[in-house]
């Protein structure tokens, strides 16, 4: 990735390469858990909570619009929908 190897190896203790990481299960997730998440604003948090209990539930086209590209592109490996 272009760092020299002496700075890797310096922070190596630090690094994670390859971690998995806790997706959100945004049908079920809470409010306090979402505004937790560094990705989620309080507005986007309420937003999700409110479609979701207007529509019963919120599928990744409803969510898309509550947010820019970037921050979709950014946030969406950390999602999942499992019921």
């Amino acid at each position: 990735y272009g760092l020299d190897s002496s700075i890797v190896q310096h922070n190596l203790n630090n690094l994670e390469i390859g971690a998995e990481h806790t997706r959100l299960n945004i049908l079920k997730v809470g409010f306090n858990e979402l505004v937790k998440h560094p990705y989620f604003d309080e507005s986007q948090s309420k937003e999700i909570i409110k479609l979701r209990s207007i529509n019963g539930g919120i599928d990744s086209t409803e969510l898309k619009n509550i947010f820019t590209k970037t921050e979709w592109e950014r946030l969406r490996k950390y999602l999942s929908w499992n019921i």
